[in-house]
């Protein structure tokens, strides 16, 4: 129930719900947004559910650990597992999460290639429907994203490599801003694409994990 929540990307690991027990169909669906956590699970076969619903952001996904431990006393598996612990090794892996992210960073980047003159960057990056925005500005000597164009969604852009920039804050800072973190590092990279000329013209930035989007500069929101 695990692999495919935050907890699995924290810990690489996760108890087997059920072990030694003959096994169920189960349908299941996991949310998060800042300020909440959600998991539905249903057993066809029993014609059973259980929901969880959370109001805040814990550090990690309490409501599969809470999902998996309901299922687990619901059915009374014969092997118990001691969500305890697995809900304190999934917040101990957060809290060094960004001590992590930063060493890989900075073991993977290239030091000695430089960027273009940073006002090259700047300019509003559309996705070809023009129904998502990343714009880049350039403020004193530091570039900054405004995701959506967001005032209250910016963030400083520090150079990683080439024409590769870092989004990256400190883990309390994305915390108090009510982002979840774990995330691996390339989901805070943003690479900007050039074109003939050198000029950069497109921006990849991950919006989600596991999905990339090609964005294409534009003048203004025209």
């Amino acid at each position: 129930m695990c692999k495919i929540t935050p907890n699995w990307g924290l810990i690489g690991d996760a108890p087997v719900v059920g072990e030694g027990a003959q096994s169920k169909l189960l349908i299941a669906h996991y949310g998060s947004m800042p300020g909440s956590y959600s998991d539905v699970v249903m057993f066809p076969e029993t014609k059973s559910a259980i929901v969880v619903l959370i109001n805040s952001t814990p550090r990690c996904d309490l409501a599969d650990w809470m999902a998996q431990l309901l299922t687990q006393t619901m059915f009374d598996f014969p092997k118990k597992h001691d969500y305890v612990y697995w809900v304190k090794k999934t917040v101990d892996a957060e809290l060094d999460w960004h001590k992590g992210t930063t060493e890989a960073m900075e073991k993977q980047r290239r030091k000695d290639i430089h960027p273009r003159n940073l006002s090259s960057y700047v300019g509003n990056y559309w996705n070809t429907a023009k129904t998502l925005l990343i714009q880049v500005e350039l403020v004193g000597d530091e570039l900054q994203v405004l995701w959506e164009g967001r005032e209250d969604e910016v963030f400083p852009l520090r150079h990683y490599e080439a024409d590769t920039f870092s989004w990256l804050q400190p883990r309390n800072d994305l915390v108090s801003r009510g982002r979840t973190v774990g995330q691996p590092p390339s989901y805070y990279m943003l690479h900007f694409g050039t074109d003939e000329f050198g000029k950069p013209t497109s921006c990849l930035g991950p919006m989600t994990i596991n999905c990339h989007k090609r964005w294409k500069l534009r003048s203004s929101l025209a």
